[in-house]
């Protein structure tokens, strides 16, 4: 106490308990934010999200994952044209054989190579290695930003 009768901590004490709250405003804020660009999903089911598999029987190959339906994935691949390989016209669609094996439906028959959709079902998957979208919005800026300005407060005190 100084000679008025007054505590010289009490303006400190209310300047810490409004950085306080202004940081807890900011954090809330910035969870928030940090959301809005987030898809909450361990994949993503639009054309051009490339993966890896492995199957059971050792079968490796890459393509780009279409989507998930009725427990099996729709990748599409590239198989390189040759000899072996044929597309043939069955009831309007478009099927890829390999070595007289139907593997899916052609989806794009190019110069050198044909896409084919293929569908594997999930069981028959021992790995694979889907990516992911990574999605940098506004929300993800401004929660950027603020969490830089925070930083520096914090530093400061």
């Amino acid at each position: 106490m100084n000679g008025a009768g007054q505590d010289r901590r009490t303006p400190r004490v209310e300047r810490r308990g409004r950085t306080v709250l202004a940081i807890s405003v900011v954090l809330a804020v910035v969870a928030g934010l940090s959301g809005c660009a987030s898809q909450g999903r361990s994949y993503v089911d639009e054309p051009g999200v490339r993966t890896e598999l492995k199957l059971a029987d050792g079968t490796k190959y890459t393509g780009t994952l279409v989507a998930y339906e009725d427990g099996a994935l729709l990748v599409d691949r590239e198989i390189a044209r040759g000899e072996n390989v044929r597309v043939i016209r069955k009831e309007g669609v478009d099927v890829a054989y390999v070595d007289d094996v139907p593997i899916g439906t052609a989806v794009e028959i190019r110069d050198f190579d044909i896409v084919v959709r293929e569908r594997v079902p999930v069981n028959g998957i021992e790995e694979a290695r889907v990516g992911k979208r990574a999605l940098f919005g506004w929300g993800t800026l401004i929660a950027a930003v603020l969490t830089f300005t925070l930083v520096q407060v914090i530093q400061d005190k």
